[in-house]
């Protein structure tokens, strides 16, 4: 439920994008009457568009998570031991964000490739006059508006971790100031679920791992749990 409401946020907050940039970056009148094959055509070209768009954006924000994910954990684990992130569907919002905002590139240029009779460009001044923008005047903003929010999102989830350096482990969780503590303070670890765990340490405090990747979870615990 909470997952399609933050959908429908998006679409939301889409539509209010759009209309604000049709009334910013408004498309140039020609004045121009198509023919009814014309009008078919750029049609055609718009459907094209869409679905080359769609198809490819998706594609990139689903490599662009597995390549994220690969990044935090290879600087994370620079001068660490092991080291657990947050899970990868976290990532899904600024991969969609960043993958799309690529895609709004690629897909005209791939677009007009495939438009063998060399109207491309004809039919994507008038499919903007269609659409009541101009994408090309549109396009600074759009990136600005994009890496602003892909920064937003991905710089505090670039610092939620659990790493073990030496003898000691240290973590940090959102909106928290990174803790560390000596192996040895750690009493216990329970699995409360198949791939979860808490932490519990001598001065009472606890770690959760709710939340984090699974990727190397079940190895640190390994190397943590007292024996």
């Amino acid at each position: 439920m909470q997952f399609l409401l933050e959908i429908l946020t998006l679409l939301v907050l889409f539509y209010l994008f759009r209309a604000g940039v049709k009334r910013v970056f408004p498309a140039s009148k020609s004045g121009m009457v198509m023919s009814e094959d014309s009008l078919r055509a750029e049609k055609r070209y718009r459907w094209r568009f869409s679905i080359i768009f769609t198809v490819l954006g998706l594609l990139l924000s689903l490599i662009l998570v597995f390549v994220i994910h690969f990044l935090f954990n290879f600087f994370h684990g620079l001068k660490a031991e092991q080291v657990v992130l947050i899970e990868r569907t976290a990532l899904i919002y600024p991969s969609l964000i960043l993958g799309f905002s690529i895609s709004s590139f690629m897909a005209p240029a791939l677009n007009m490739y495939l438009q063998k009779d060399g109207l491309g460009f004809f039919l994507q001044d008038y499919g903007e006059e269609v659409e009541g923008f101009s994408y090309r005047k549109a396009k600074a903003w759009q990136v600005i508006v994009a890496l602003a929010l892909v920064v937003l999102l991905l710089i505090p989830q670039s610092n939620i971790y659990i790493k073990l350096i030496q003898n000691e482990l240290s973590w940090r969780l959102p909106l928290e100031e990174q803790r560390t503590v000596k192996l040895s303070e750690i009493e216990q670890v329970k699995a409360f679920d198949e791939d979860d765990f808490t932490i519990y340490f001598s001065n009472g405090d606890s770690l959760s791992t709710v939340g984090f990747s699974n990727k190397n979870k079940e190895e640190l615990i390994k190397k943590i749990t007292p024996h």
